[in-house]
């Protein structure tokens, strides 16, 4: 049950961030290709983008630390409330909750790609913030301690 689940909120995770790359493919093909994409299409809401503040500290498999700019994605289109952090190849990706799936976050690093849900996540629907104090998963047993603060 816990891979099933797992599998489960990667995947929903990933169809996210796909969504959101602009990889859905069910856009209107017939829309102005100069216009604003991040305006809704009738009936749906107005995806908002807004800068935020990032401290993250990496332990494990991979180890970093840095302070910087972030940004929040609310009212997404694709899914739940996002934050993300970057700095130098380590990107970090959070998600809010969506419906029977808990918050979860993702980490994109040069030796490798780490998510999870497991751990303390407090995430704020409405943009203002997150943290994080979890630990990521890769294959062959590799982990990712993530300690966070992202303030919006």
């Amino acid at each position: 049950m816990r891979s099933t689940r797992a599998a489960a909120l990667s995947a929903s995770f990933l169809l996210s961030l796909g969504l959101l790359a602009g990889c859905g493919g069910d856009e209107d093909s017939s829309a102005d290709p100069g216009s604003d994409s991040s305006q809704a299409t009738e009936g749906a809401t107005t995806e908002q983008r807004g800068e935020c503040e990032a401290e993250v500290e990496l332990s494990g498999a991979v180890k970093a630390s840095w302070t910087g700019e972030a940004f929040v994605v609310t009212e997404n289109r694709s899914g739940p409330v996002l934050y993300k952090a970057a700095n130098k190849g380590n990107t970090l990706t959070v998600l809010g909750e969506d419906g029977d799936f808990p918050a979860l976050a993702s980490l994109a690093t040069k030796k490798g790609n780490f998510s999870g849900g497991e751990g303390s996540f407090k995430v704020d629907d409405e943009g203002s913030g997150a943290t994080v104090d979890a630990t990521l998963q890769a294959g062959a047993g590799k982990s990712v301690d993530v300690v966070a603060t992202i303030t919006c």
